[in-house]
């Protein structure tokens, strides 16, 4: 029986396009199969219908209908972006990033961006520009859609109660920790108040970087 799970596991594994996949794999399914990637379903259906509502990210979706929308994209289907709920879509969202086999921001850059001293501010923002230039693009494109997004939350915080912190808090460790640092305790605390840092310095200044 352990052998006949492992096979399985093994098949539904490579039966997967996107989730667990590398960006630069589920750009390529996506183009294949004709259909939106993910990050910009959510991101477009987010900004026109989740705008209204408090908590998108922050508040976890039905789980049963994120891991149903996770299963269609990973066949290959086109999703109704615009006929779900918005924090289904942030969960959604959030499961893509946190399941990619590298962090969003490459982890040998982040390891730069930690580094800096966000005191200096005009410093940072320069140094912070070229550490995004050097993203793989796929990369770029993804990280510029979800600037896109947290902006749109922003200016809605009124309404959205949704700050650069607590945007961070809720989806930045899926964007800035690689999955090696996210599964050691002692490592991810340490990391995670870095990756607070450099998130909140680029959501606040996003115009600029």
């Amino acid at each position: 029986m352990t052998i006949t799970m492992g096979l399985s596991t093994e098949t539904e594994e490579k039966k997967r396009k996107h989730f667990g996949r590398s960006v630069k794999e589920s750009f390529h399914a996506a183009r294949e199969d004709g259909i939106t990637h993910i990050v910009e379903g959510c991101v477009k259906s987010i900004l026109q219908n989740g705008l209204k509502v408090e908590g998108v990210l922050r508040v976890p979706g039905n789980k049963a209908q994120v891991y149903h929308l996770k299963d269609e994209f990973d066949q290959g289907k086109e999703i109704n972006y615009f006929g779900q709920d918005p924090f289904d879509l942030g969960g959604l969202l959030k499961l893509y990033l946190y399941e990619l086999p590298d962090s969003l921001f490459p982890e040998n850059l982040f390891k730069e961006a930690e580094r800096l001293d966000f005191s200096q501010k005009a410093e940072a923002k320069e140094k912070l520009q070229q550490l995004v230039k050097q993203f793989p693009p796929e990369n770029l494109v993804i990280f510029q859609w979800l600037m896109k997004l947290f902006s749109g939350l922003i200016e809605n915080a009124q309404t959205t109660k949704m700050s650069p912190g607590a945007i961070v808090t809720s989806i930045g460790p899926s964007i800035f920790l690689s999955p090696n640092i996210r599964d050691d305790p002692v490592v991810f605390l340490t990391s995670t108040e870095s990756a607070n840092k450099v998130g909140v310095f680029m959501v606040e200044n996003m115009t600029d970087i």
